[in-house]
């Protein structure tokens, strides 16, 4: 049986835990399942920081049975570079939620007299997405769905089967909630780190 920790995809294998990051082929082992997510939580701190801890190398395999990964953690010499951090820009926030929702609005406007209130529900999908990523992005989805044929497609108040349009409207939300969040990783841009 695989977890996935953090980005780390662990597994028991023998009587070890092999934790091994899936987007490097770096790979830690330890027979202790705390100790490797202790070891991970320390790797992500150390990112966030621009600092590794002082027990990381970059060997392939790292046995944490034979580091001490509760030493003190390394904090950036002086000398260091100073740290690259990608922000997003509110540019490109406006921008992944106008490059959804105009040519939305326009292909509904050809099926339909109105398409404001859709577009709205799409501009908050789009907006989630960039700040918090593709899980919430696709709860909001679901919610804004549910929310729209619950409280504006008549009769108020009432659940009903969703029109071929709202079944568009939905799979336009999906695909964004996916594709936001899959691009901004493509440009080395994280979901939360607004400027």
């Amino acid at each position: 049986m695989t977890t996935i920790y953090r980005n780390y995809d662990v597994a028991k294998v023998g009587n070890n835990y092999v934790a091994q990051s899936e987007e490097e082929d770096a790979v830690m082992v330890s027979r202790d399942f705390t100790r490797i997510r202790l070891a991970i939580d320390q790797l992500w701190d150390g990112v966030a920081r621009g600092a590794m801890p002082v027990w990381f190398t970059t060997n392939t395999v790292l046995d944490l049975d034979s580091v001490d990964i509760e030493a003190a953690e390394s904090v950036p010499s002086e000398t260091d570079p100073p740290k690259q951090v990608k922000n997003i820009s509110y540019t490109w926030f406006a921008l992944s939620a106008f490059v959804v929702s105009i040519p939305l609005a326009g292909l509904m406007s050809l099926v339909k007299y109105s398409a404001e209130t859709e577009i709205l529900f799409t501009l908050a999908v789009c907006a989630v997405a960039v700040a918090f990523g593709r899980g919430y992005a696709l709860l909001m989805s679901a919610l804004s769905a549910l929310l729209y044929n619950l409280v504006i497609i008549e009769p108020s108040l009432t659940l009903t089967i969703p029109t071929s349009a709202e079944l568009a409207y939905i799979l336009v939300n999906i695909l964004a909630s996916i594709a936001i969040p899959m691009i901004m990783k493509s440009k080395g841009l994280h979901p939360g780190s607004l400027v």
